[in-house]
């Protein structure tokens, strides 16, 4: 195996390192989604601390089914846990969902190489395997649509409120004494969890079996 095949092997293992870090990001946000879902984050009240619903229905802005931000801040001020509270659950969720954007893109922007070692992440070594990979992870054209949209909405994220800041992203608006603008967590807020995991898991062993089936070829080429 000459220096260029090594250095294609090298970058489909950082192809897959990220990969992987995005399963296990998406793992976690789904773990997370579950323990909002059947209430598990809670812990036991101390004595004398009320719930949750009968402290924010002593609140003067107090409106049966409506959740304030206000309240929930609050309540977590005055009865500290010393696990996740409701807040710190939706936090960590949007943060796994950020922070894999940013993952999966080591895979689509330039990256330099390590000579000998890893070759660069160029878009011409992108171009040449990336959709490739995708054929390979899905043969359902539905799920391979499923995944490019996953992709776009990823890399539109990263590239404009995650890993940079486009202002026109973040509609900020000025006003008489107010000025206000979306936050980064939006750019992925539309993103299943549960639907991203299974995809990316798909992913993840396309990208193995394809990473292998090019290397194997190249290995051969050289008999």
């Amino acid at each position: 195996m000459d220096s260029s095949d090594v250095e294609k092997r090298g970058r489909f293992l950082l192809w897959r390192s990220a990969t992987n870090e995005c399963c296990s990001l998406l793992k976690l946000a789904c773990k997370i989604n579950r323990s909002v879902k059947t209430q598990s984050y809670e812990t036991p009240l101390r004595e004398g601390q009320p719930t949750f619903e009968e402290f924010r229905k002593g609140k003067s802005n107090y409106v049966a089914g409506m959740l304030h931000a206000s309240h929930m801040l609050e309540y977590e001020e005055l009865y500290h846990s010393n696990f996740p509270t409701l807040v710190e659950c939706y936090l960590i969720k949007d943060y796994c969902m950020m922070l894999m954007s940013v993952f999966f893109c080591q895979m689509l922007n330039i990256g330099y190489g390590h000579n000998g070692i890893a070759s660069k992440n160029t878009k011409e070594f992108v171009n040449t395997h990336f959709n490739e990979i995708v054929k390979t992870s899905f043969s359902n054209e539905a799920d391979r649509a499923e995944f490019i949209k996953l992709k776009d909405t990823l890399l539109a994220a990263r590239d404009t409120m995650i890993g940079h800041a486009d202002a026109k992203s973040f509609d900020i608006q000025h006003g008489a004494g107010l000025t206000s603008l979306k936050m980064p967590i939006i750019s992925v807020k539309d993103i299943d969890p549960e639907v991203a995991y299974k995809l990316m898991k798909g992913f993840e062993k396309g990208l193995s079996e394809y990473s292998e089936e090019v290397l194997r070829i190249f290995e051969a080429s050289k008999v």
